[in-house]
C-alpha cells in the first residue's frame, strides 16, 4: 500500500541516489582532509629530518679527521717558527700606506729578522727594524694577521660539507702578496680570486669570519697562528692551483 501515491514511487529512487551521492562526497572530503593532515605531518617531519641532517653533516665536517695532513693544526700552527714564516706585519701598515690613508695592496711583505723578534701568546713575530718591533710591542692586536694569517676567504666563506676547515684543520694558507686592510685589520688570502670574492662584501665576510673563529677558539682567538702554512710570493701561489 503506497500512502504517497504513484508520483512518490517514481521519484523515491532519485531521492535515494542523491542522498547516497551527498554522503559519498562528504566521506571522500573527510578522507582527503585526513590525507592532507598526514601529508603535512610527513612534510614537517621531512623538513625537520633535513635540518637535522644538515647540522649532523656540519658537525661531522668540523669534528672529524677529514683534514689534509699538510694543513692540520699541528702542522700549520707550530710555535717553533715565526708567524707566516717571519714576514713583517707592521710594514703592511706603515710602508704600504698611501698619503690618502688607503694602502697599496699590490705590495708584497718582506721577511723580517730574528734579530728583531717579539713573542706574543707564545708565537714569534719577526720585523725588519727595531722601530717596527717597538710599534708592534705597543699594541700587538693592532698588527697581528686576522684569523691566524690563514686565507680569510677560507675562514669566512668556505664551509662544510664542501671544505674541511675547522678548529683542528686550519687552512687554507695565507699569501704575503694577497692581502687587504679593512676596519684597521690585516687579512691574507691564498689567491687573488679569493680576495676578490671577499672584497665584494668585506664587512659581511669579516663578521662571518669573526663568528666562526671565535666559535672555534673563544677567548683564545689570538692564540693560534699559521707559521708553516703560508706562501711568500704571488708566483708560488699561482703555481699550486
Amino acid at each position: 500500500y503506497n500512502m504517497f501515491g504513484k508520483g512518490f514511487s517514481i521519484i523515491a529512487p532519485v531521492i535515494c541516489a542523491i542522498v547516497l551521492l551527498v554522503f559519498g562526497i562528504v566521506n571522500i572530503s573527510n578522507k582527503n582532509q585526513d590525507t592532507t593532515i598526514v601529508v603535512d605531518t610527513l612534510s614537517d617531519e621531512n623538513t625537520k629530518t633535513k635540518e637535522t641532517n644538515k647540522k649532523a653533516i656540519a658537525f661531522a665536517c668540523e669534528t672529524t679527521s677529514s683534514c689534509p695532513d699538510f694543513v692540520s693544526q699541528a702542522t700549520c700552527a707550530s710555535a717553533e717558527e715565526p708567524v707566516l714564516g717571519g714576514v713583517d706585519f707592521v710594514q703592511y701598515f706603515t710602508d704600504f700606506k698611501l698619503p690618502d690613508g688607503t694602502y697599496n695592496e699590490s705590495n708584497i711583505g718582506l721577511l723580517g729578522s730574528n734579530e728583531y723578534q717579539s713573542v706574543y701568546n707564545g708565537y714569534k713575530f719577526n720585523f725588519l727594524t727595531q722601530t717596527n718591533k717597538e710599534i708592534f710591542d705597543q699594541s700587538p692586536i693592532s698588527y697581528i694577521p686576522q684569523w691566524g694569517g690563514f686565507c680569510s676567504w677560507g675562514i669566512a666563506a668556505e664551509t662544510c660539507p664542501n671544505f674541511p676547515w675547522a678548529k683542528d684543520c686550519l687552512g687554507p694558507s695565507g699569501n704575503w702578496g694577497h692581502w687587504t686592510i679593512q676596519q684597521g685589520r690585516l687579512f691574507f688570502f691564498l689567491f687573488n680570486t679569493a680576495k676578490g670574492k671577499f672584497m665584494e662584501d668585506p664587512d659581511t665576510y669579516i663578521a662571518q669570519g669573526d663568528e666562526r673563529w671565535s666559535g672555534w677558539y673563544g677567548d683564545e682567538k689570538y692564540s693560534y697562528f699559521s707559521t708553516r702554512c703560508y706562501v711568500s710570493s704571488v708566483t708560488s701561489a699561482e703555481s699550486i692551483k
